[in-house]
């Protein structure tokens, strides 16, 4: 598993995610920024609950991710995810071809492979979805009611050959609807990342990998992620607590 990060402090930010965290931190050692963090594990070990909220911080269950988190807070002199002062850039949950695997959704489909119409609309998928993603909302939503700046990065539009595009998109969809009802800021770069159909342009694609992206599009993160951090730097110290 690789890691990212810097040792300078103060720090501007903090990483946590999944793979897809990789191209940030890449381009974030690339740009000599201040930030700790980077990838704890794959996409699927962050959807379902994966972590607790205890009154002393967020635990999560797995020893090694929680050494991980542990140390990365200890470099920045923070005891606990609640008391973070610095933004979290978080890349947990978003991995919708996850959600959107092939054999998932054989029972929902007929012969000829379509879905019901407005199956892929309906609040019936929305609930099923935000169910798989349950851990990674609620990690979101759990900091957030401790006044963590969390933000949430929606990954590269890269659909693999193991995942159905339709559900992905949709899945997608309906993960940021759950976001946004729960306030949570999205950092969401396809439209300078993608096609007009939809899909990741090349340049921001990982080569010879069908599913990451590249450290240009860590850079276009970053870059959606400047005028964030200039606002935090700018503002008067009590309001950086909030």
């Amino acid at each position: 598993m690789m890691m990212c990060s810097t040792i300078t402090k103060p720090v501007d930010f903090l990483l946590l995610g999944d793979s897809h965290a990789g191209a940030i931190g890449k381009a974030a050692t690339r740009r000599g920024l201040a930030f700790v963090g980077g990838p704890l594990g794959s996409g699927r070990d962050f959807t379902a609950d994966f972590c607790d909220f205890t009154a002393e911080g967020c635990r999560f269950h797995r020893d090694e991710v929680e050494s991980l988190v542990a140390g990365f807070l200890a470099e920045i002199d923070t005891q606990s995810l609640y008391t973070l002062r610095v933004p979290l850039v978080a890349t947990f949950g978003l991995c919708c071809h996850v959600y959107a695997a092939w054999e998932n959704w054989l029972g929902f489909q007929d012969q000829a492979g379509q879905f019901p119409p407005d199956f892929l609309e309906s609040q019936f998928f929305a609930d099923v979805i935000g169910e798989m993603a349950r851990g990674a909302l609620g990690f979101y939503t759990g900091l957030q009611v401790h006044g963590v700046a969390v933000y949430a990065v929606l990954p590269p539009q890269r659909v693999p050959e193991i995942a159905d595009p339709r559900v992905f998109f949709a899945a997608q969809a309906a993960l940021i609807t759950a976001l946004e009802r729960a306030k949570i800021p999205i950092i969401d770069v396809r439209a300078h990342a993608c096609a007009p159909d939809g899909g990741q342009l090349a340049p921001y694609c990982e080569p010879q990998d069908p599913l990451h992206g590249s450290e240009a599009f860590g850079d276009l993160i970053l870059d959606a992620l400047a005028p964030i951090l200039a606002a935090r730097v700018s503002a008067p110290a009590h309001s950086r607590e909030q």
